[in-house]
């Protein structure tokens, strides 16, 4: 799930959907067309913070388990749709 406060911070929370405590999970955000990796940990629960208030932001999630990493997850929207979540493929 992906959700705003008014003041430029986004909170990105999701299940380890079957991954071990040991797996990496990166958080990607799209600028254009690209996917640029913004943070990366074990947590399932991040902060992001710069991001302008009302304008759509993009983002997904890959785990990665030792040299295996997961097809990124479906892409969720912060200010461009309601109630989206993350779905995230077990590497």
């Amino acid at each position: 799930m992906a959700s705003a406060s008014g003041t430029g911070e986004i909170t990105i929370k999701f299940d380890r959907n079957g991954n071990p405590q040991s797996a990496i999970f990166t958080i990607e955000h799209q600028v254009g067309s690209n996917w640029i990796a913004v943070t990366s940990g074990t947590k399932t629960r991040y902060k992001l913070t710069g991001f302008a208030t009302g304008v759509p932001a993009f983002f997904r999630v890959k785990a990665t388990r030792g040299n295996s990493t997961s097809v990124p997850s479906n892409t969720v929207s912060v200010w461009a749709g309601e109630g989206e979540s993350f779905n995230l493929n077990v590497a």
